[in-house]
């Protein structure tokens, strides 16, 4: 700005030096204010291209970037594919080493014959445990197998309960049906449904109930209203109640389960009288 400021106030002393050049060289003088209008679009353009180099250069860095993303990209595909191919070749060379043992309908035939096998110990082992804790399941279905391990989960948790269930039972030479009060597969009571009768329960060994009275009026008052209890009809209370433990226990119920249960389902305790065989 200082060299344009000079021109100008030198202008004076340049115009005969202008006028012999434009007499010399037939051009016309140049005036102050055209030098200025050059001075300013030379600063134009000079602006105009360091925007241009700016952007240039922020292109080029995005560009860049693109670059090294899709190069990363690239990196984390192959590797990706390094590691399926590795799981391909360790598939095959499993299903290589499994050869004929790998067939799925010998599978299948090994699974039926297990489940028929268990099938058969769950019908012998219902015959020793009380009612309601061995569901043994139909012979035959699309999924024995299934069926059989089911039964053996649902067993598991119906030994550890207290329950009421409607089931037959030999009363005398009467075939009766009764509810049975089950705690876990220690002990069972029975009520009549007329609720006139109730007492103890044992298995006749042949997958059958053997239904005892009991006489003493307290002992059938505590085991109506112990049922009562399990089934939300009375609140909870201590009842004691005459004990006859199942002659088998073959599958015992998981540790502390049956006493949580009782105490929560109805509190019940059964101390057993004298002579009773714990």
């Amino acid at each position: 700005m200082v060299v344009c400021l000079a021109a100008v106030l030198g202008c004076g002393s340049a115009s005969a030096a202008d006028a012999t050049a434009a007499s010399l060289t037939g051009v016309p003088p140049t005036t102050p204010q055209a030098w200025m209008e050059d001075v300013r679009a030379t600063n134009e353009a000079r602006a105009a291209r360091g925007r241009e180099t700016a952007a240039w250069a922020a292109e080029r860095e995005r560009l860049q970037a693109i670059v090294a993303a899709a190069a990363a990209e690239g990196a984390r595909l192959d590797h990706e594919a390094e590691v399926a191919n590795a799981a391909t070749a360790k598939a095959g060379a499993e299903i290589a080493a499994l050869g004929d043992a790998g067939d799925l309908d010998r599978l299948r035939a090994q699974l039926d014959a297990g489940a028929a096998d268990e099938r058969a110990r769950l019908k012998s082992l219902g015959m020793d445990l009380p009612p309601g804790i061995l569901a043994v399941p139909d012979a035959g279905g699309d999924d024995p197998f299934g069926a059989v391990m089911h039964a053996l989960e649902s067993a598991e948790q119906a030994a550890g309960t207290v329950s009421v269930d409607v089931v037959p039972g030999h009363l005398g030479s009467d075939e009766v049906a009764v509810k049975v009060l089950r705690i876990a597969g220690a002990c069972a009571w029975w009520v009549a449904l007329a609720g006139d009768q109730a007492g103890t329960v044992a298995l006749d060994g042949h997958g059958g109930l053997d239904l005892t009275p009991v006489a003493d009026d307290g002992e059938r008052m505590a085991i109506r209203q112990a049922l009562a209890m399990v089934e939300g009809r009375r609140p909870p209370d201590l009842a004691v109640l005459p004990v006859v433990p199942f002659a088998v226990a073959v599958v015992p119920p998981p540790s502390a389960s049956a006493s949580a249960s009782a105490s929560v389902s109805a509190s019940v305790s059964a101390p057993a009288p004298a002579g009773t065989a714990p």
